[in-house]
C-alpha cells in the first residue's frame, strides 16, 4: 500500500503533522476507492482506466459541486480569468446576464472595479475608514470584506 501510495500521491512539504496526516489520510483513500472500483468492474467488463486516469476524474468529480456553487456568484464569474476556467472545468460556455457584466465605467485602467469609496461600517464603528470595491445589495452602500454577509450584504441590512 505505501508503494502505491508514494506512486501518485498528493503530499507536500509540510512542517504541519495534522496537514501531514490529511495527506496522507487522502493517499489511502484515493487507494482504496480505486481498488473497489476496479474490482467491481473486473466483474462487468475490462477496464483500461488507469489509477491516474481514475485519481484525475475523481478530483474532477469531487471539485464539480463547488465549481458549479462559485459559477453563481456573481463577484466570482465577474472576473475574466476565473470565469473562463470555470467555463475550460465544466465544459460550457456560462450565459452572459446583465447582473454579470460590470459597466465599462466601473473599471479602472487595469480592469478591476473602481474603489467605491470607504466602508459605512468602519466608519461609523472602528474609525478605521477601510477603502472597498464592494457595494452592499440591499442598502447600495459601501461595504469591506469584514462587515460583509456571504460577500453580498452588510451586517447593517
Amino acid at each position: 500500500m505505501a508503494q502505491m501510495c508514494s506512486k501518485y500521491s498528493c503530499k507536500r512539504a509540510t512542517r504541519r503533522w495534522p496537514l501531514a496526516m490529511f495527506y496522507n489520510l487522502v493517499d489511502i483513500a484515493a487507494l482504496a476507492t480505486y481498488i473497489i472500483y476496479a474490482e467491481n468492474q473486473s466483474n462487468i467488463m475490462p477496464s483500461n482506466l488507469t489509477r491516474r486516469r481514475f485519481l484525475v476524474q475523481l478530483s474532477l468529480d469531487l471539485c464539480h459541486n463547488n465549481i458549479l456553487r462559485r459559477s453563481q456568484n456573481q463577484h466570482v464569474i465577474g472576473k475574466p480569468n476565473l470565469r473562463s476556467a470555470i467555463c475550460d472545468m465544466l465544459g460550457y460556455e456560462l450565459p452572459l446576464t446583465a447582473q454579470y457584466e460590470p459597466e465599462i465605467s466601473q473599471l479602472n485602467e487595469s480592469s478591476r472595479t473602481k474603489i467605491q469609496g470607504k466602508c459605512h461600517i468602519c466608519a461609523s464603528q472602528d474609525k478605521r475608514q477601510r477603502n472597498s470595491r464592494k457595494r452592499c445589495t440591499k442598502c447600495e452602500k459601501p461595504v469591506c470584506n469584514q462587515h460583509t454577509k456571504r460577500g453580498e450584504t452588510c451586517q447593517a441590512c
